[in-house]
């Protein structure tokens, strides 16, 4: 069912869309906005309004491909809307109404088929994660606690982060989207959310290959042309990674002794999934990021660039 030609819906993208694109409002001018893409996951070099015009991107894209009606997305766009700025400066909804907009907007899923329950999880935890800074839910203190603890309630658990001793959110609406829809379009992707996040070290390259085989599943059996070449984008860079710990990106944070014997090898497979991923998509940001690495690697040039690797570990 498409939901194209709902007046409310698409007045919603244009009000949100003119709010993150420049002026006043965002602090971001349209020069630096341009050339955003709906990327799944993060391209290179992006910047926090960048950040946040993707998942506007994203949010609204997923409301009309698996979403309930759009009327019932209206609140959810509201919180998106006030979430423009990551220090609260836009919020005016309590915290406790958005977690009731959230709430009410998961439960308007129930009931329907698979891929539309995980869409709705997976904008929620969209909508969440833009929400989590400008909303407050960072605040350890007892002030928030009743309505964190509504989330946990709704399967969203959060837990205090010993480095910036404030709340995260536990991404756990990602994981019920994949439990709904494992091998589906929605779940899929929230798979490749959940992969993105992950931190690999610089004393072996066996984390960068296990990266990689969670992510072949999604290549050999993708639900959509856009999830294999996301995934085939992903994979590249984790053998990319590679090869830039090989060359001694990682500095003191990394032994490139212990990723040299397998810098070649990993370069062949960069270079062919590069390669297979920019013949499905050679227009996004993503795939201009992939083309970028792409140039390196047959070029001869040593990476500039890891997506996995985390410094300091």
């Amino acid at each position: 069912m498409s939901l194209r030609g709902s007046p409310t819906f698409l007045s919603a993208i244009v009000l949100l869309l003119g709010c993150g694109s420049g002026g006043e409002t965002s602090g971001e001018s349209p020069r630096a906005s341009a050339g955003v893409t709906a990327d799944i996951v993060a391209p290179r070099g992006e910047t926090q309004p960048e950040y946040y015009q993707r998942q506007v991107l994203l949010i609204n894209k997923w409301i009309r491909e698996a979403g309930p009606p759009p009327r019932s997305s209206a609140g959810l766009l509201e919180i998106v809307r006030q979430s423009r700025d990551e220090g609260g400066k836009f919020a005016e909804m309590a915290p406790f109404d958005v977690v009731t907009t959230l709430e009410t907007w998961l439960k308007g899923a129930q009931g329907k088929d698979s891929v539309r329950q995980a869409g709705a999880y997976l904008v929620a935890d969209r909508v969440l994660r833009l929400a989590w800074h400008p909303f407050g839910f960072t605040d350890p203190s007892q002030q928030l606690a009743q309505a964190r603890t509504r989330l946990k309630g709704l399967g969203a658990s959060s837990e205090l982060s010993s480095a910036s001793n404030e709340m995260a959110y536990a991404g756990g609406w990602l994981q019920q989207a994949v439990q709904l829809n494992a091998n589906g379009p929605m779940g899929q992707r929230a798979t490749m959310l959940q992969l993105e996040a992950d931190c690999a070290g610089g004393d072996s390259p066996r984390p960068y290959y296990g990266i990689v085989q969670r992510l072949e599943p999604l290549v050999a059996a993708p639900a959509d042309s856009e999830v294999k070449w996301t995934a085939q984008l992903l994979e590249a860079d984790a053998y990319r990674d590679v090869v830039a710990l090989a060359s001694g990106l990682g500095k003191e944070n990394a032994d490139s002794t212990k990723f040299l014997p397998e810098a070649e090898s990993a370069k062949t497979r960069a270079i062919a999934l590069y390669q297979a991923a920019l013949a499905g998509d050679s227009t996004s940001r993503l795939a201009k990021g992939g083309a970028a690495a792409l140039a390196r690697l047959t070029g001869g040039l040593a990476p500039n660039h890891v997506r996995f690797f985390c410094f300091g570990q």
